[in-house]
């Protein structure tokens, strides 16, 4: 089912909406000294995550990819962790409530299990054409092996 255009407006409209309600609602609570406190921990914080996620991700994929393995579990729980750091670098408390919730990593792990059926076909066949493998038809190894023979045809004369 595609969701008609003319909604997003309206989606994007009471998303602010909802955001400004949680703020008022927060600074009533704290002050707005605190709230505006809480903003910029949760905005710094969505930053540092990025970073953490983007340094750390690489070798992680990489690493699944040396094994043979299709990255599919980690490149997804990475861009479950990068969603939480852009959530958090939104301003507002409702986006962040969300980015606190895909933090915890058994609601990452039950998200991917949720769309891994539905993606795992397509995403494991790219995998398959694209990773590297050995003659033998095993997984790439760290440790490039040319198999050949060398022959010697007799002195050379020059």
């Amino acid at each position: 089912m595609r969701m008609p255009f003319r909604i997003v407006p309206v989606l994007a409209v009471a998303y602010v909406a909802v955001e400004v309600v949680s703020m008022i609602v927060v600074a009533k609570a704290v002050g707005a000294l605190a709230m505006l406190l809480l903003l910029i921990v949760a905005m710094v914080s969505g930053f540092a995550l990025l970073r953490r996620n983007g340094l750390g991700a690489i070798g992680e994929i990489r690493a699944e990819v040396d094994g043979g393995r299709a990255p599919a579990a980690a490149f997804a729980d990475r861009a479950l962790v990068f969603i939480a750091g852009l959530l958090l670098v939104v301003p507002g408390f409702f986006s962040d409530v969300f980015a606190l919730v895909l933090l915890v990593p058994a609601v990452r792990a039950s998200i991917y299990n949720a769309f891994a059926t539905r993606f795992r076909t397509s995403f494991d066949a790219t995998f398959a054409r694209a990773a590297p493998r050995r003659p033998n038809g095993g997984p790439r190894s760290a440790t490039l092996v040319i198999e050949g023979e060398i022959g010697v045809d007799g002195p050379r004369r020059g």
